[in-house]
């Protein structure tokens, strides 16, 4: 494989993971506050934090880093697309409104066209340090497997996105050479701070667990997620073929 067509399959998987996971999160925001606060305010509220989640995730899966020039951009284009295409009416429906679906796109593709691109300044803020990178593979955690996957048993307009969460973040995993980019960005922020990084091999789960004496290596986390993960695209395979 070329360097080009590497790079290109790196940016086209970080957008689909990103982007997935951004609308995931604004389409159970709706899905969850729908049917007690107004709409509107639940359209507003979700796409931002779909925006913010999608972006934050994009610098950190096309670059390795936290960019937050470039984050912020890909959130302003975002927010602009919401106001530009705001929905003349909106009803309590099920499934999450198109309208959810365009800024989080718009904001992803700015972020992973410019992350690795414009220079952002490096700040001693909390949002530079290590210690946020590491929220960030905690929240990654969540909205995994305590929101997305366990949504996706129930509603069936979540299972696509899941697969594109799940089969972008195995891509990404190959065309990282093996490391996770969170864990990489992480790992930018600690040698900065002077801190000692992850091993390669290693990794945010190896590293958890290893404070509690359990020693796994990330080739033995990739293997469980490889089988959750095909597991779970094979069954929703099944349920929409029957």
């Amino acid at each position: 494989m070329t360097a080009a067509m590497r790079l290109g399959l790196k940016i086209a998987a970080a957008f689909v993971y990103s982007a997935a996971l951004g609308y995931l999160v604004a389409g159970l925001f709706w899905q969850t506050f729908n049917p007690w606060l107004p709409p509107s305010a639940v359209v507003a509220i979700g796409a931002v934090l779909g925006i913010r989640v999608a972006t934050l995730f994009a610098s950190m899966t096309a670059a390795a880093v936290l960019n937050w020039k470039s984050i912020w951009i890909g959130g302003g284009a975002g927010v602009s697309v919401l106001l530009a295409d705001w929905p003349a009416t909106l009803g309590r429906h099920t499934d999450p409104p198109p309208a959810l679906l365009m800024p989080v796109l718009v904001a992803t593709m700015v972020v992973v066209a410019t992350a690795g691109r414009l220079r952002a300044r490096k700040s001693s803020h909390f949002y530079n340090s290590a210690r946020f990178a590491r929220s960030l593979h905690h929240l990654q955690g969540f909205l995994l497997f305590g929101a997305a996957l366990p949504a996706s048993l129930a509603w069936e307009w979540t299972r696509p996105y899941v697969v594109g969460v799940i089969l972008s973040a195995f891509l990404l995993w190959e065309l990282w050479d093996g490391a996770c980019p969170v864990t990489l960005s992480e790992n930018e922020a600690r040698l900065r701070e002077g801190l000692p990084v992850m091993p390669p091999g290693g990794g945010f789960i190896p590293d958890v667990l290893a404070r509690f004496g359990i020693a796994v290596t990330g080739h033995t986390v990739a293997l469980v997620f490889y089988g959750i993960g095909f597991s779970l695209c094979g069954w929703f395979g099944i349920n929409w073929m029957f």
